[in-house]
């Protein structure tokens, strides 16, 4: 397991994914287009770009919701308990108007799924995977495994891929660390939620295999790599958590 030192230059992703709206090249930040004249990217320092929050745009965060909702896909239906007490949302995610609360050991079926949001069948709500387990289950959270939350990969790019709400995570490959590790996005409208709620020491699974938590940091929401900075691990998360202008990001460490 690894400790980031974060090199000077930051990808897209910290500065200007979350602005939602299209970068531009300044002298103050990176850019996708940037002339021969400029120095390599590792010259760059950026660790103090900001951007401002007034760049913000609902309306590109409604159509990025729409986008991830054209990735649900129906499911058998399946009685599922509360292991916790459990809001229901209108749509998939915490951002959505609560409609109604499961409370500990309260069950409802489910017919469909998006990312680790389950549909409930008789009243179109939403509730997140990670407080509910399947019937008969023994009401343990999460399956036998340990892993409370099984996501993949589904796309590579740089903010434009993450913009897409794939389904998944996003292989962000504009974020330079010195040791290379694997950096996985995704906003937190869009199913990155879910990292919300990870804690050190839970299990995950990406694309099949199996991580630990290590390490959580909060940071500022346009911050840079150095907000990584002591963090362990051999992969890390990131989502945004625009309503407290933050952004969290986990490091995990493969376990098998």
């Amino acid at each position: 397991m690894k400790t980031v030192r974060p090199a000077v230059m930051i990808g897209a992703l910290l500065t200007c994914v979350l602005t939602l709206a299209a970068c531009t090249a300044t002298g103050d930040g990176p850019s996708h287009g940037a002339d021969s004249t400029q120095p390599p990217k590792e010259l760059l320092d950026t660790s103090t770009v900001l951007f401002p929050l007034e760049t913000l745009n609902e309306q590109v965060i409604e159509n990025q919701k729409a986008e991830f909702f054209t990735h649900r896909v129906d499911i058998e239906p399946l009685t599922v308990t509360a292991t916790v007490s459990a809001e229901v949302y209108s749509g998939p995610g915490a951002t959505f108007a609560i409609v109604d609360i499961l409370l500990t050991g309260d069950a409802v079926v489910v017919d469909a799924q998006l990312a680790h949001w389950y549909r409930i069948a008789n009243n179109g709500g939403y509730v997140s995977a990670l407080r509910v387990t399947p019937a008969g289950s023994g009401g343990e959270a999460g399956p036998p495994d340990g892993v409370i939350w099984t996501t993949t990969v589904t796309n590579a790019g740089s903010d434009a891929a993450v913009d897409a709400c794939s389904g998944g995570l996003t292989s962000f490959t504009d974020i330079w660390l010195d040791t290379g590790e694997p950096f996985w996005a995704v906003h937190s409208y869009c199913g990155g939620d879910a990292i919300l709620e990870l804690d050190i020491g839970q299990v995950i699974s990406v694309d099949g295999a199996h991580y630990a938590v290590v390490s959580v940091n909060d940071a500022p929401l346009f911050g840079s790599t150095n907000n990584m900075e002591g963090m362990e691990g051999d992969a890390f998360l990131y989502t945004d958590i625009i309503t407290a202008d933050t952004a969290r990001l986990v490091g995990l460490t493969e376990t098998h």
